[in-house]
């Protein structure tokens, strides 16, 4: 926007018109968090990343601060005050819900990094991270399959793995979460698309 209109306090007019422009970067996407009924507010409650690797950033505006913080610890704005904004990767699969420590109530925001696959017929190559996770951190990979659901790793640290769908003809979904290894506090499962064989 731009300001052409003298500032009331003449101390602070320079006779110069500000602008200021905010260009939108790749791979990332935006979360206002604003005061609301019990003390904040978010523009997107549930937010849903193109892919894995993606930035998150959050900008903070109103008269609070807020700081936000996720169930197993991955989002952690620290305290932030209004004016602020704080970026986090989400480079693992899984739902991290978050909510902010300051406000009066429980107000609960999700980001989801869904696991994805490549290949055809009963070969396909799943991938639920674009990087390995930090220290003291796991995932547990599950496949839901015609016959149920196994489990495929639990507390790994790999990123991808190779699958070959033997439970015969039906549909496929791979389902991944992020834990905590001190105190199993985890995401909630995101899932994959499906496949049929």
């Amino acid at each position: 926007s731009t300001s052409t209109t003298p500032d009331p306090n003449s101390v602070n007019n320079t006779n110069v018109s500000q602008t200021t422009v905010v260009k939108a970067q790749l791979n990332t996407s935006y979360v206002n968090v604003d005061d609301g009924v019990g003390g904040v507010s978010y523009d997107k409650p549930a937010l849903v990343l193109k892919n894995l690797g993606a930035t998150v950033q959050f900008n903070f505006w109103g008269t609070a601060s807020h700081r936000l913080l996720s169930d197993e610890g991955t989002v952690d704005t620290g305290v932030k005050a209004p004016g602020t904004g704080f970026s986090v990767v989400i480079s693992g699969a899984g739902i991290y819900a978050y909510h902010d420590t300051l406000a009066a109530q429980v107000v609960t925001g999700k980001i989801t990094g869904k696991p994805t696959f490549t290949g055809t017929g009963t070969n396909r190559t799943v991938t639920w991270a674009s990087a390995a996770p930090a220290a003291g951190y796991v995932f547990d990979v599950k496949v839901k399959t015609p016959t149920g659901t196994f489990t495929l790793f639990t507390g790994t640290t790999t990123t991808s793995t190779n699958y070959t769908a033997d439970k015969g003809p039906g549909t496929y979904m791979f389902q991944v979460r992020l834990r905590r290894t001190s105190d199993s506090a985890a995401t909630a499962y995101a899932k994959s698309k499906s496949f049929t064989i």
